[in-house]
C-alpha cells in the first residue's frame, strides 16, 4: 500500500508543478526548456507570492510543502499515513482552485 501513497503524493506535486509553471510562463513570459524544481518555487515566490501579486504566501508554502513531500517519497525510505496524504491532496486542490480563480477573474 505504501507505493500507492507515494504515487498519490508524486502525482499531486506534479499537478501543482505544471500548473505553477503554466502561470509563470503565461503571466511573466518566462519560458524554460525544463523547469528545475527549486527554480520554479523561487520564481513563483519572487514574482507572485512574496509581493502579493495574484497569489499569497500560503500558495507558495503549499507548493513548497508538496515539493518536499515528493522529494521524500521519491528519494528516501519514508512511509506516510492517510492523514498526511489527505493534507497533501488538500494543498494540491487549494493551489489548483487559486490558480483557476486567478485565471478565471482575468478572463471575465
Amino acid at each position: 500500500m505504501v507505493g500507492e501513497w507515494e504515487s498519490c503524493i508524486s502525482r499531486g506535486y506534479y499537478a501543482a508543478y505544471h500548473m505553477v509553471a503554466a502561470v509563470i510562463e503565461a503571466k511573466k513570459g518566462f519560458t524554460r526548456p525544463s523547469w528545475e524544481h527549486e527554480r520554479l518555487l523561487q520564481d513563483f515566490r519572487e514574482h507572485f507570492t512574496s509581493i502579493g501579486y495574484m497569489f499569497s504566501d500560503q500558495d507558495g508554502d503549499d507548493l513548497a510543502n508538496l515539493m518536499g513531500l515528493r522529494f521524500e517519497v521519491d528519494y528516501r525510505d519514508v512511509e506516510y499515513n492517510v492523514r498526511t496524504i489527505e493534507r497533501a491532496m488538500e494543498r494540491t486542490r487549494r493551489l489548483y482552485s487559486r490558480i483557476k480563480e486567478v485565471l478565471d477573474a482575468e478572463n471575465t
